[in-house]
């Protein structure tokens, strides 16, 4: 089986909220919402993949210094092996726009139970909620 490695963000405002975005968009799962970020591509690493992916699907910068590594994930789909090192991001530049038409949502941290998240994301739920 397929591993694919990805980073995503756990993206904190001062409302002690959250965001996620929705996965209508893709084919596999979308019925879902998961944290920004994405697959690692070849030359990068978790840091620079995250950078990269928040600018791709949020127009927002962020410095690699500001990427707090959070937990690591491994999880098996049918398809793949996923993967996943989170960060917890709380400072960024520029102002959230979907520039891939994701659709986003910000969410209180304690309400993160009853958002519909990937299943490879459900592991962060306990951890994110205790910030």
């Amino acid at each position: 089986m397929k591993n694919v490695f990805c980073s995503c963000g756990i993206l904190l405002n001062q409302k002690n909220q959250t965001l996620i975005l929705s996965r209508k968009h893709k084919e596999f799962l979308k019925s879902y919402y998961e944290f920004p970020g994405g697959k690692v591509e070849n030359s990068e690493n978790f840091y620079s993949a995250l950078s990269r992916e928040l600018y791709e699907e949020l127009a927002i910068y962020v410095n690699e210094n500001n990427l707090k590594p959070f937990q690591f994930i491994q999880h098996r789909y049918s398809r793949f092996n996923l993967i996943m090192h989170s960060f917890i991001v709380r400072k960024w530049y520029g102002n959230i726009s979907s520039s891939e038409n994701v659709n986003h949502k910000w969410i209180n941290i304690k309400k993160l139970s009853e958002a519909k998240l990937l299943p490879g994301n459900q592991s962060l739920i306990k951890s994110i909620e205790n910030l």
